[in-house]
């Protein structure tokens, strides 16, 4: 279910790059992540060069070894990379202005072609994108910044850095999801009087929410939620009634709610006064861009130098529950004899 919101395992896919994933755990309860960054390093195969037609501007076309479909955009633009070095996953990238452009390019080019079948249009918006990021991470090169030459010469790459700037205070796709959390809402369905005679009814509203005032509206997020668990408390006990004959539980994944059903004879089973407690998890993903750092033959990990052009996805698990106390009207008799204060003058007279 795939959404546009304004608001068990986590595992960061990352595509067709061949190597041991980054990890994102989540814990239930707080909702926070852990990135890990261990596994194997990359190699850089294709490197070559390309001068933007106005303004002569080169910028360096990385390519990782093996895989001529997987580009990489240089970060740094004052650290020399050649091919053959070696690199390694880091996490999200810092400046959102270079998250949107990795994104924006791979909305263009999801595969990139290999350098031998590579047209113009993709070396010219790969150079633009280049030149752009190194504008957000290098504004003080006079050759990237916003006077300088090549963005005169070129208003597509001047429109495009300054597009990008306007994501400068886009939130990051964790802080992302440590804002979200899951809300029920359950009422008593009163469609009929027949249909409540008939046992017990009710409805859950599920609801997605960001403590974040960020406005998200673009971000895309899937929503999938699983199978719904309904407990009976009463007397301090908790019993799982899910799979209990008499109770019918659907979930409508489109509409974000679950619908609830006893029937009389389960209901009548149940205590006079007790809580009825719906549980259900959620899995959230969103698209995510990660950078990748550059490693030296030491071991030695300095900047951050590269990023990778296509979306990842991150996932996280939230948790709700709701509960409703029910309590059954049951009909009391009552026997017993009594004293007429009528002087024995049944009749009143």
């Amino acid at each position: 279910m795939k959404r546009k919101l304004s608001l068990v395992s986590i595992v960061l896919f990352l595509g067709i790059l061949m190597f041991s994933p980054l990890t994102i755990n989540a814990d239930k309860k707080t909702n926070q992540f852990e990135l890990q960054t261990g596994g194997p390093y990359l190699t850089i195969g294709d490197n070559t060069d390309y001068t933007y037609p106005e303004g002569f501007l080169t910028v360096h076309r990385f390519f990782i070894k093996d895989q001529p479909d997987t580009a990489l955009f240089c970060l740094n633009c004052e650290v020399p990379t050649g091919a053959g070095n070696i690199y390694v996953d880091s996490g999200e990238v810092d400046n959102m202005a270079v998250s949107w452009l990795l994104k924006n390019f791979n909305e263009k080019y999801p595969t990139a072609p290999s350098p031998d079948k590579q047209s113009k249009s993709f070396n010219n918006d790969y150079a633009a994108t280049q030149i752009a990021i190194w504008n957000n991470t290098n504004p003080e090169n006079s050759y990237v910044t916003d006077n300088a030459e090549v963005f005169k010469l070129n208003p597509e790459i001047d429109q495009l850095a300054k597009e990008a700037k306007e994501h400068l205070n886009d939130i990051k796709t964790t802080d992302y999801l440590k804002s979200l959390s899951l809300n029920l809402e359950t009422k008593l369905d009163n469609n009929t009087q027949k249909e409540i005679d008939s046992g017990y009814r009710s409805k859950t509203k599920m609801t997605i929410e960001s403590a974040s005032t960020f406005d998200s509206s673009e971000m895309d997020v899937d929503v999938q939620f699983n199978k719904p668990h309904l407990f009976v408390v009463s007397d301090n006990k908790k019993e799982d009634i899910t799979d209990k004959e008499g109770v019918k539980i659907a979930l409508n994944q489109e509409e974000s709610e679950v619908d609830i059903h006893l029937s009389q004879e389960y209901y009548d089973s149940l205590p006079r006064k007790a809580e009825l407690m719906l549980s259900i998890d959620a899995n959230i993903t969103a698209d995510n861009n990660l950078a990748t750092y550059f490693d030296t033959s030491k071991g030695e990990t300095v900047d951050q130098r590269l990023g990778v052009f296509h979306k990842q996805t991150l996932s996280t698990v939230l948790n709700g529950t709701d509960a409703l106390t029910i309590v059954k009207n049951e009909k009391i008799d009552i026997t017993g004899n009594k004293t007429w204060e009528d002087g024995n003058n049944q009749d009143g007279k």
